[in-house]
């Protein structure tokens, strides 16, 4: 019998729709540039969640963001125009 596969299709290939759920801020080629990495759904999920901020503690434990999902972070994080600076 076969193992069970994992529903969360964390080590499968992120899709556009994981993507734009994610990092919904990206504009067509944003979204274009990430999915050409063919990251996982983790990939996407650990840079999501290190935009939002909540790498530091990750970052405080020796894991610094690698990878594709430092890619993506590079890739999605806003541009220092885009930025409301006051």
């Amino acid at each position: 019998m076969a193992a069970p596969q994992d529903s969360g299709r964390r080590e499968g290939i992120a899709t556009e729709a994981d993507v734009r759920r994610l990092l919904g801020r990206l504009d067509a080629a944003g979204v274009s540039a990430v999915l050409a990495l063919k990251p996982s759904l983790g990939d996407v999920e650990l840079a999501a969640a290190w935009l939002a901020g909540d790498g530091d503690l990750a970052a405080k434990a020796g894991r610094p963001l690698s990878g594709t999902a430092a890619a993506i972070s590079d890739i999605a994080a806003p541009d220092e125009d885009d930025r409301d600076v006051r």
